[in-house]
C-alpha cells in the first residue's frame, strides 16, 4: 500500500507540473498573440482631391497606384476638380481627407475655418510663364504699357503676377493692363485669333500654347523672376493640406502618406515618359500629346518639401503676399498650427 501511494503521489505531482507548464504555455501564447494584435498595422481609407493643373502632377504616382503598391493607405479619388471651390466644403467636413491647393488658398481656408485645415508638404514651385507671340518682351520692364491676357484670377497665379510687376516698378491698372480669363482654353484662343499678343499661363497650357500657335514663345519665367526679388524662400504653387482632425486621429496614416506623396513626386523625374502618358490620360493643362507633355512636366518644378523646410518655403511666399495685398492670404499670417510637421 505504501507503494502504491508513492506511486500515486508521484503521478500526481508529474501531472500537476504537466498542467502548469502546459497552462503557462498558452498563457504565454495568448500575451504573445494579443502583442501582434497590437501591433498589427491598419489600413486607412484617405480620400483625397486635387485640381486639373501642374498641381496634379506629382501625385499621379498614387493615383495611378504606382507608388502604393506595399502601402498601409489606400487612396480614393472621385475626380479631378476645376476648382478648389468645388471640394473646399467636403474637406473642412473631413468628408475629404487631403488635397493638393494653391498655397495662398490653403492660408484663406485656414483662417476662415479656424484652423480645419493644416499644411503638410510643398507640391510644386513657380510654374507661371509670360508667353509672347512677337520677340519684344525680354524683361518684366517691357512689358510696360502692354496688355497681358491670363487666368487665375484671384489666386496665385494674380498675386504673383502683380508683386513681380510692383517690384518692377510696374503697376496694374496703370502700367499694365491684365485681362483674366476663367481657363487657359479661352488665352489660347485670344492668341490663336491674335487678339492678344502677350499671356500668361501655368504649365503645362505654357507649352501647349508654344505649339498650338504660330510664333508664340516663352518670354519670362515668372519662377526666375521672382527669385530675381531677393524677398521669400521661393514661389510656392501648390501644397499638399490634410483635414486637421483627420491629421489628429491618423497620424501614422498622414505620415504614411507623405511617404507615399514624396515617391509620386520623384517618379516625375525617374520616369518621366510614364509621367507625360498620364498628364495625357487625365487631360492635364489641356494636353493631349505624351511629346508635348515630356516638355512641359519638366518645367512645372514639382518638388516635394516637408517639416521645418516646408515652413521656413510657405512662410516666407505667404509674406511677401500677405505685403502686397493682406487679402490673399485670408487677411492675416497662418498662426503656427497652420504647419503639420511629422514629429
Amino acid at each position: 500500500m505504501k507503494k502504491l501511494t508513492k506511486l500515486t503521489a508521484l503521478l500526481l505531482l508529474v501531472s500537476t507540473l504537466l498542467f502548469s507548464f502546459a497552462a503557462c504555455t498558452q498563457d504565454t501564447e495568448k500575451d504573445n498573440n494579443d502583442d501582434k494584435g497590437n501591433d498589427e498595422i491598419v489600413n486607412t481609407e484617405v480620400k483625397i482631391a486635387t485640381l486639373n493643373g501642374p498641381t496634379t502632377i506629382g501625385v499621379l504616382g498614387i493615383l495611378k497606384g504606382d507608388v502604393t503598391k506595399d502601402s498601409t493607405n489606400t487612396y480614393v479619388y472621385d475626380q479631378i476638380y476645376a476648382s478648389a471651390d468645388a471640394f473646399a466644403p467636403s474637406l473642412l467636413k473631413n468628408e475629404i481627407n487631403a488635397a493638393i491647393i494653391p498655397a495662398n488658398a490653403a492660408a484663406t481656408l485656414f483662417k476662415n475655418s479656424g484652423g480645419k485645415i493644416q499644411v503638410a508638404a510643398v507640391n510644386n514651385l513657380g510654374v507661371l510663364y509670360i508667353l509672347e507671340k512677337g520677340d519684344s518682351v525680354k524683361s518684366v520692364a517691357d512689358l510696360k504699357n502692354k496688355t497681358i491676357v491670363a487666368t487665375g484670377a484671384g489666386t496665385t497665379p494674380q498675386y504673383s503676377l502683380e508683386y513681380i510687376l510692383k517690384e518692377n516698378g510696374l503697376t496694374v491698372g496703370k502700367d499694365v493692363t491684365v485681362e483674366y480669363k476663367s481657363e487657359a482654353a479661352e488665352v489660347l484662343a485670344a492668341l490663336k485669333q491674335g487678339k492678344a499678343d502677350i499671356a500668361m499661363l501655368p504649365q503645362p497650357a505654357a507649352t501647349k500654347a508654344t505649339k498650338a500657335v504660330e510664333g508664340v514663345r516663352i518670354a519670362l519665367d515668372l519662377n526666375a523672376e521672382w527669385a530675381k526679388t531677393g524677398e521669400g524662400a521661393a514661389l510656392v504653387t501648390g501644397v499638399l493640406v490634410v483635414n486637421a482632425k483627420f491629421a489628429k486621429e491618423n497620424p501614422k496614416a498622414v505620415e504614411t502618406l507623405l511617404k507615399d506623396y514624396k515617391a509620386s513626386c520623384e517618379l516625375v523625374s525617374s520616369d518621366l515618359d510614364k509621367i507625360a502618358e498620364y498628364v495625357v490620360e487625365f487631360g492635364i493643362g489641356g494636353i493631349d500629346n505624351a511629346a508635348i507633355a515630356k516638355i512641359a512636366v519638366p518645367l512645372c518644378n514639382i518638388k516635394y518639401i516637408a517639416g521645418e523646410e516646408m515652413k521656413t518655403v510657405v512662410s516666407g511666399y505667404l509674406k511677401v503676399l500677405f505685403d502686397s495685398n493682406p487679402a490673399s492670404v485670408g487677411g492675416e499670417m497662418p498662426a503656427d498650427s497652420f504647419y503639420y510637421i511629422v514629429k
